[in-house]
């Protein structure tokens, strides 16, 4: 495939799956009195997609080496 939003879209879908429910929840209690319904789906689509893959670049990939490193020396650590 030459998708290559494909990738960062899987990437995505962990920091989606725990930011959603909660975040999302509480922007629609806000924002439903002033936003149209389908106004405000799409907007909170739009920010959830954008929020996640933020938390990826942001977050995982800068703490993923360190934080493997950590677990690697712990786990040969535990084996010795």
């Amino acid at each position: 495939m030459t998708w290559r939003w494909l990738p960062y879209a899987g990437a995505a879908t962990y920091p989606l799956y725990l930011l959603h429910q909660n975040i999302g929840w509480e922007l629609i209690r806000v924002l439903e009195p002033r936003v149209p319904a389908y106004a405000l789906v799409g907007l909170l689509v739009g920010v959830m997609l954008l929020t996640a893959y933020l938390v990826h670049r942001l977050v995982e990939r800068p703490l993923a080496r360190p934080l493997r490193r950590r677990l690697d020396k712990a786990l040969a650590d535990a084996r010795r």
